[in-house]
C-alpha cells in the first residue's frame, strides 16, 4: 500500500510561501485527490530549488507559483516538480528549498489533460530531458513554457558565449515541445514569431499569449531584512535629490551611459544621488571596478550589490525616480515596480519602455553624455517642480495570475467524464 506522504510534493518549498495549520490534513486532502482522477498541473520550479539568482525571472516564478497554489483551478492539483541532469523529473521533497537534491523517489506520473508549465529558464534542464517531456505529450499531456525575452539569440555580443549557446539550445527544445508560449509583452511575442517563422513550418504555428506582469511585492514571499546601515543610507538620501538605476551590471543595461552623464552633472556643481541596486554580472569588469573605486562612492554613488526586497521597497520610497538606460528588455520590472509606488521614470526610448510605460514615463533619446547628462538635467528639474508625478501602475500579481489561469488549456469536466 502507497503511503500518502510519499507520494505528495511539497508546498512549502519557497519558506513562507504557505502556512499549513494541519500537516497530516493537507496531505490526507491531497492524496483524496489524486484518487478522484484529478489532472495535475505541473510547475516546474528545476532551476529555483537550486539556484535563486534574486532577478526578475526568479520573481516571476515565485509569484505565479504563489497564486496557483492559492487558485488551484476546479479539477486540478498544483505540484511543484523538478529534474536533475542526471535525475528524471520527479515530486519535490518537503523541505527542499536550495537543497543539493530534492527530489524524491516518486517520478512524475502523466495522465491525459495533465498541464506542464515552465515559468523559469530551466536551460539546461529542459534541452537534457526533452525526450522525457516528448514523451508526456505523447500521453496526452500538454506543454507550456514562458519565454522571457530572446536576447541571447538576438543579441550574443551582450552575453558570455558558452551561455548564449546554452539559450539557443534551450529555446530550439521548448519550440519543438511547445503547446503553447506564454510571455510578458508584445515585444517578445513578435520576437517569438519571427523566430517560429524563421525556423518551423507554417503548421507550427502558436500564437505567444501575453500576460504583463505584476508590480506589487507580495508579502508572504518577499526576502525580508535591512543592511546594518540602512537608517545612516536613508537619512544621507534625504540630504539631496536621489534617483535609483535596478538590474544586474551586465553590458545592455546602460550604468555606464549613465554614470557617465551624472559625473558631468556633479561636475557641473548638481547635487543629486545614484544609487545602483543589483549584483554584479558578466562582461562588466573595468566598470565594475569603475563603481568601487569612483571618489563619490558612498557619498553620492552607492552600490547595493545584494538587498532584500524589504530593503529594495524602501529604497524606492526614499527616492525620487529611477532610470532605466537598458537596450532592451523582455518587460522590466523595476519600470513598473517604480511607477506602482508613483515614482517619476526616465527610460530608454525602445518599443519595450513604450509598450510597458506608456505615457507615464520620459523617455531619452541621447547616446552621447553630454545629450544624456543634459536630458537627465531636464528630467530633475521636472521633479523638482513636481510636473513628473506618475499615474501609478495598478496590476498586481493576483491579476497576472488569473490572466495565466485563462491562458492554460484547462478543463472543466473531470478525466474520463
Amino acid at each position: 500500500m502507497i503511503k500518502a506522504k510519499r507520494i505528495i510534493p511539497n508546498y512549502s518549498w519557497i519558506s513562507g510561501i504557505v502556512k499549513v495549520k494541519n500537516t497530516c490534513q493537507m496531505v490526507s486532502k491531497v492524496f483524496l485527490s489524486r484518487l478522484q482522477g484529478k489532472r495535475h498541473l505541473l510547475y516546474d520550479v528545476s532551476e529555483i530549488v537550486r539556484r535563486d539568482a534574486k532577478t526578475g525571472i526568479q520573481r516571476v516564478v515565485r509569484e505565479f507559483y504563489l497564486f496557483l497554489i492559492n487558485n488551484c483551478p476546479p479539477g486540478y492539483v498544483v505540484y511543484p516538480i523538478c529534474a536533475g541532469s542526471d535525475k528524471p523529473y520527479s515530486y519535490l521533497k518537503i523541505n527542499c528549498f536550495n537543497m543539493r537534491y530534492p527530489y524524491t523517489s516518486h517520478r512524475v506520473k502523466i495522465k491525459p489533460g495533465d498541464i506542464y508549465c515552465a515559468m523559469d529558464l530551466c536551460q539546461h534542464i529542459i534541452t537534457k530531458h526533452s525526450e522525457e517531456l516528448n514523451h508526456w505529450k505523447e500521453k496526452g499531456a500538454l506543454l507550456y513554457f514562458f519565454i522571457h525575452d530572446l536576447l541571447p539569440y538576438l543579441h550574443p555580443q551582450w552575453f558570455n558565449e558558452a551561455d548564449a549557446d546554452v539559450f539557443i539550445s534551450w529555446l530550439k527544445s521548448v519550440t519543438q515541445l511547445a503547446d503553447g508560449f506564454l510571455c510578458s509583452s508584445k515585444v517578445v511575442q513578435q520576437d517569438i514569431i519571427q523566430y517560429m517563422k524563421a525556423y518551423y513550418e507554417p503548421q507550427k504555428n502558436i500564437l505567444p499569449q501575453i500576460i504583463p506582469l505584476g508590480a506589487n511585492f507580495t508579502q508572504s514571499i518577499r526576502s525580508k531584512g535591512f543592511p546594518s546601515n540602512a537608517k545612516a543610507l536613508f537619512a544621507q538620501w534625504k540630504e539631496r535629490i536621489t534617483i535609483l538605476m535596478v538590474g544586474t551590471i551586465e553590458p545592455r543595461k546602460g550604468h555606464d551611459d549613465i554614470l557617465s552623464a551624472i559625473e558631468m552633472l556633479w561636475l557641473q556643481g548638481t547635487e543629486l544621488n545614484l544609487i545602483i541596486v543589483g549584483k554584479a554580472g558578466w562582461k562588466t569588469d573595468t566598470l565594475q571596478e569603475r563603481i568601487r573605486c569612483h571618489p563619490e562612492k558612498d557619498e553620492k554613488l552607492f552600490w547595493l550589490e545584494h538587498i532584500s526586497d524589504q530593503m529594495l521597497e524602501k529604497v524606492y520610497q526614499n527616492t525620487q525616480g529611477l532610470i532605466f538606460a537598458s537596450q532592451a528588455e523582455g518587460f522590466g520590472l523595476p519600470l513598473i515596480e517604480a511607477l506602482y509606488y508613483k515614482k517619476a521614470v526616465l527610460a530608454r526610448d525602445i518599443p519595450i519602455f513604450r509598450e510597458t510605460g506608456g505615457e507615464s514615463v520620459s523617455f531619452f533619446k541621447g547616446e552621447d553624455r553630454n545629450t544624456l547628462s543634459e536630458e537627465i538635467h531636464s528630467w530633475l528639474n521636472t521633479i523638482q517642480q513636481g510636473k513628473t508625478q506618475s499615474r501609478g501602475y495598478g496590476r498586481t500579481w493576483d491579476d497576472a495570475g488569473r490572466e495565466l489561469l485563462s491562458c492554460l488549456p484547462l478543463k472543466k469536466s473531470e478525466p474520463g467524464n
